[in-house]
């Protein structure tokens, strides 16, 4: 994996960009921490605002992961919108350069193509600063909107497990889909 050196995130995309989150985040981040139907496909429970207040304080730091089970999360910045949810990036192997990323957005953003600009902006920050090479995303069948997010970055579907995973008292099925760091000129469109 990648040196230790500081993260750039000065990438923006269409206005897009990812930063830093802080507890100035907090309200924007409470009506996705706190709505069912955003957390229905997320390990959480929904949370209020001491709980984002919490997520903040201990998951929220822009220190590179380098190790197996270390993480990123940044916040996805509109220009106009201001923050409009989140992504995250966790390394898998660092043997192999395998990590996985997610993403999560405030309802009121949703179908604007900020999840897709998010991803696009991760996938390029773990290729090309971050030294991965194996890049996955692991969603509930049943999330359609996250299924054509990585669709539309063009991410092969690998595998479908059937009833693999227990989420919130039910087995769902789950898809993974992946890129690798030299697919992605072609994954850009480039």
């Amino acid at each position: 994996m990648a040196s230790s050196t500081a993260l750039d995130l000065s990438a923006e995309i269409e206005g897009v960009s990812l930063r830093e989150l802080s507890m100035v985040d907090a309200p924007r981040m409470l009506p996705y921490f706190s709505s069912p139907e955003v957390c229905r496909y997320i390990p959480w429970e929904p949370r209020g605002e001491e709980g984002v207040s919490e997520f903040i304080r201990t998951k929220c730091s822009v220190r590179r992961p380098e190790n197996d089970g270390e993480f990123l999360v940044l916040g996805i910045h509109h220009f106009e919108q201001g923050l409009v949810g989140q992504m995250n990036i966790t390394i898998k192997s660092s043997v192999t350069g395998w990590a996985e990323f997610g993403y999560v957005l405030n309802p009121e953003f949703t179908g604007r193509g900020f999840a897709t600009l998010g991803s696009r902006l991760i996938v390029a920050l773990a290729f090309g600063h971050l030294g991965v090479r194996r890049l996955t995303a692991y969603i509930d069948e049943r999330n359609t909107a996250s299924i054509s997010v990585v669709q539309r970055l063009g991410m092969r579907l690998e595998a479908r497990e059937v009833d693999v995973e227990e989420l919130k008292g039910e087995l769902v099925t789950m898809l993974r889909f992946a890129a690798l760091s030299r697919e992605w000129p072609d994954l850009n469109g480039q």
